[in-house]
C-alpha cells in the first residue's frame, strides 16, 4: 500500500471519527428535544382548545339558563299550563312563538331552534314551526328528562335534530323553566345548537362545509379534532376524506385510552393511517355521565423536519470535509513521496553500478535528514572504495613481488593462511605435488596433500608440520612422504 493511499485512510479515520461521533450524539439529542418542545406545545394547544371549547358550551348553557329565566316565557308557559280554554292556550302560543322567534333566537345567531316543553315532554312552544307543537318530541330525551331538574347538555350522539332543510346533528341544552308564582317546575326550555358550531370553535373559523377538507396550501399536518365517548368523530380530521359526524369510529391509542381509564395522553402514536405522530389529548366532562376526548396531533416527520435538514446539511459538510481532507492527503503525500522517491532512484542508480549519486533534498525533516544521510553512506562508500582500490594496488604489488620472489625460489613453495587453505604455489611446488595452482588454490593443504611418516603411517592432521607452525606460530622441521596428485608419494624435508 503506498503511502498516499495510507495518508488519506489515516486522514479520512482522523477527520471523519470525531464528525460521525459528534453528529450522531447532537442529531439524536436534537431529535430528542425537538421531541419534547413538540410535546410540549401540542400539549400547550390542546388545552388552550379545551378551555375554547368547555369556554363555549358553559356559554351556551348560561345562554339556556338565562332563557328559561325570563319572565315572559314563564307567564305564557303557566297560562298554557294552567288554562282550559282553548282559545287561551292557542292565543298564548302564538305569543310564545312570536316572543322566541322574535325576541330570544335574535340575541345568540347560532341558536337552530328554541323550545318549550311541559312536563310530559310536548312541545308547547318554538321558534321554528307552529306543526311541532303537540308533537312528544323530548319526553325520552336526556336533554329533557334531565332539564326538569337542572340545566343538562346532552351529547350529540344521542339526538338528531330534524330541521325544516336537513337533517343535522345538533347539541341540545335543556334548562327548567319554574313558576314565577308558585316556583315549581312547570316545563323545559331547550336550546339547539348546530354541531357544527364546535368545529369552528375548535378551529378558530366560522365557515367551513362539514366534509371539506383542509386546502392543500396549508403546510402544517396538525390535525385537531373531538371524538365522542363511544369513539366515534364528531369534528373534520384533516386524515379522513368524506367526513361524516358519528360515521367514523378512531381507535387511535388517545381514543382508547381516554374510553378505557379516562386518561389524557401526551406522546408518540399511530394516527388512523397508520402513520406515526406527536400528540396530547385532553378529557372534555361536559356532564358528569358522558365526555368528550379531545386529540391534537402532528406527524413527527413534519415535527423533526428542522433536525433531518440539519442531517443533510451535516452529512453535506461531511462530505465536502471529506473531499478537503483527500486533496490535504493527496498534497501532503506528494510531499513526502517526492523526495522518497529521490531516495529510492538514487538507491537503483547505485545498486547498477553508478557509485557517485547524491540526492539534491533540502528540507530539514526526517526526509531531509534521511536524504542528508543517505549522501554522508554516498561520501563514505566513495571513500571506502578508493581506500580499497589503494589496498589493491598495493596488495597487487605485494602478490607480483611474492610470485617474483616464489619464482626465484628453487625449491618448491607453498603459502597458505591462517586456516591453512593454499593461497600460492611456485612452479616448483606444481611440479612437485602434480595439482595446478589454479586448481589447488582456496583449498586445504593438509586435505590435499596426504602425508606419512617413515614408517608408512598417516600423520593426523594436528602433528603436520603445517598445523604446528600456525598452532606455535613459529618455525617447524620435519621430514615426511608426501601425496602426488597421481596418488604417487616422494620423500620430502620441510
Amino acid at each position: 500500500m503506498s503511502i498516499r493511499i495510507k495518508l488519506i485512510i489515516i486522514f479520512l479515520a482522523i477527520a471523519l471519527v470525531p464528525i460521525v461521533l459528534v453528529g450522531t450524539l447532537n442529531f439524536y439529542q436534537a431529535k430528542a428535544a425537538l421531541e419534547r418542545a413538540a410535546l410540549l406545545r401540542l400539549n400547550l394547544v390542546t388545552v388552550a382548545k379545551k378551555a375554547g371549547v368547555m369556554e363555549y358550551l358553559m356559554g351556551k348553557k348560561g345562554r339556556t339558563m338565562d332563557f328559561a329565566s325570563d319572565g315572559f316565557i314563564r307567564d305564557q308557559m303557566e297560562v298554557l299550563s294552567t288554562t282550559a280554554s282553548s282559545e287561551e292556550r292557542i292565543q298564548a302560543s302564538k305569543l310564545l312563538n312570536a316572543h322566541l322567534k322574535s325576541n330570544k333566537k335574535p340575541l345568540d345567531r347560532e341558536i337552530l331552534e328554541i323550545r318549550v316543553l311541559d312536563l310530559s315532554g310536548r312541545v308547547i312552544g318554538t321558534s321554528e314551526g307552529e306543526y311541532l307543537l303537540g308533537l312528544g318530541a323530548g319526553n325520552n330525551q336526556p336533554y329533557f328528562l334531565e332539564g326538569r331538574s337542572k340545566t343538562y347538555l346532552q351529547d350529540v350522539s344521542t339526538y338528531i335534530y330534524q330541521g325544516i332543510e336537513k337533517v343535522e346533528e345538533v347539541i341540545i341544552i335543556g334548562s327548567p323553566l319554574k313558576s314565577r308564582t308558585t316556583g315549581e317546575i312547570i316545563g323545559v326550555l331547550a336550546n339547539f345548537y348546530n354541531l357544527e358550531n364546535i368545529k369552528d370553535v375548535l378551529l378558530g373559523i366560522k365557515s367551513h362545509e362539514w366534509g371539506q377538507l383542509p386546502e392543500a396550501k396549508e403546510v402544517s399536518s396538525r390535525d385537531i379534532f373531538i371524538v365522542n365517548q363511544a369513539g366515534f368523530l364528531l369534528t373534520p380530521s384533516k386524515k379522513i376524506a368524506g367526513y361524516l359526524p358519528l360515521k367514523f369510529k378512531i381507535t387511535t391509542a388517545p381514543a382508547l385510552k381516554a374510553i378505557s381509564a379516562s386518561t389524557a395522553i401526551n406522546t408518540a402514536w399511530l394516527d388512523i393511517q397508520g402513520n406515526e405522530v406527536l400528540g396530547a389529548s385532553a378529557l372534555l366532562q361536559i356532564e358528569p355521565d358522558w365526555k368528550w376526548i379531545l386529540v391534537t396531533e402532528q406527524d413527527k416527520d413534519e415535527v423533526l423536519l428542522p433536525v433531518y435538514e440539519l442531517r443533510i446539511f451535516s452529512v453535506t459538510i461531511g462530505f465536502l470535509v471529506v473531499l478537503a481532507v483527500i486533496a490535504i492527503a493527496l498534497v501532503m503525500a506528494q510531499s513526502i513521496a517526492r523526495p522518497l522517491r529521490k531516495v529510492t532512484e538514487a538507491a537503483d542508480k547505485i545498486s547498477k553500478g553508478e557509485s557517485w549519486v547524491k540526492i539534491a533534498i533540502a528540507s530539514k525533516d526526517e526526509v531531509g535528514k534521511l536524504a542528508s544521510s543517505f549522501n554522508r553512506m554516498v561520501d563514505k562508500r566513495k571513500l571506502i572504495e578508493e581506500e580499497l582500490r589503494i589496498a589493491k594496488t598495493k596488495a597487487g604489488e605485494e602478490k607480483t613481488k611474492c610470485e617474483v620472489v616464489l619464482a626465484s625460489i628453487g625449491d618448491g613453495m607453498v603459502v597458505v593462511n591462517q586456516e591453512g587453505f593454499i593461497m600460492m604455489m611456485n612452479h616448483e611446488a606444481e611440479a612437485m605435488f602434480g595439482w595446478d595452482i589454479r586448481e589447488a588454490g582456496g583449498k586445504s593443504f593438509i586435505e590435499l596433500v596426504p602425508c606419512e611418516d617413515e614408517k608408512g603411517n598417516f600423520i593426523p592432521y594436528k602433528d603436520r608440520i603445517t598445523s604446528l607452525a600456525l598452532c606455535g606460530k613459529t618455525t617447524a622441521h620435519s621430514i615426511g612422504y608426501y601425496y602426488r596428485e597421481n596418488n604417487t608419494k616422494f620423500p620430502a624435508n620441510v
